[in-house]
């Protein structure tokens, strides 16, 4: 993942860094954004609740990404709760430090490159949602990332996260998923899917 200081030089001592617990909540859903934070140890999950209180996993961030920069710069909050999946260590970057920050050309490079990265993924996501059915859900998300990857095997953290990223229920995903290697489509197991076709 390309980081916000690659190749840069910077005096980290001059930054907030923080450490939390796994479980530990960083933010709470409608919190103010005042800072841009990067992972630098660990993995954190910004989540939020349905309608029907299901859980839906807005993005899973690990090490050297980012959370809050596309807030940062509005009025705008936290769509959900910002959850540590790991013990993690956060660089926390105030507006006017990040401002100050871009008077190294290569950060605002970076910065602005990891913002277009986002905003690729997010359209993906959306295209992910507003496939008709799970089936269309699961298959858009597996050759759109073969693609991406030019790798018929791609890895996954879990299928409960999986389904929440995907936005179905988890037995759905199953049943769906041994549905599509009883038919050759995919092969699969805990932490990975290949596609056969």
């Amino acid at each position: 993942m390309h980081s916000l200081f690659n190749n840069c030089n910077i005096d980290f001592s001059k930054l907030t860094i923080k450490e939390f617990q796994k479980g530990a909540i960083i933010h709470q859903e409608g919190d103010k954004c005042h800072c841009l934070n990067l992972v630098i140890e660990g993995k954190i999950s910004i989540s939020t609740l349905t309608y029907f209180d299901n859980e839906y996993e807005i993005i899973e961030i690990e090490k050297n990404g980012l959370f809050g920069e596309n807030l940062l710069f509005t009025d705008d909050y936290y769509l959900g709760d910002v959850i540590c999946i790991e013990n993690t260590k956060l660089i926390q970057i105030s507006k006017n430090e990040l401002l100050d920050l871009f008077k190294n050309q290569k950060i605002l490079e970076n910065y602005l490159l990891i913002l277009s990265n986002k905003s690729k993924t997010a359209m993906n996501k959306l295209k992910i949602l507003s496939q008709k059915t799970i089936r269309d859900k699961i298959m858009f998300y597996i050759i759109n990332n073969t693609k991406s990857s030019n790798n018929k095997t791609i890895k996954i953290s879990s299928k409960e996260s999986l389904a929440n990223y995907l936005n179905i229920p988890r037995p759905s995903l199953s049943r769906e998923l041994i549905a599509l290697k009883n038919e050759k489509i995919i092969d699969y197991d805990k932490h990975t899917i290949t596609y056969l076709r």
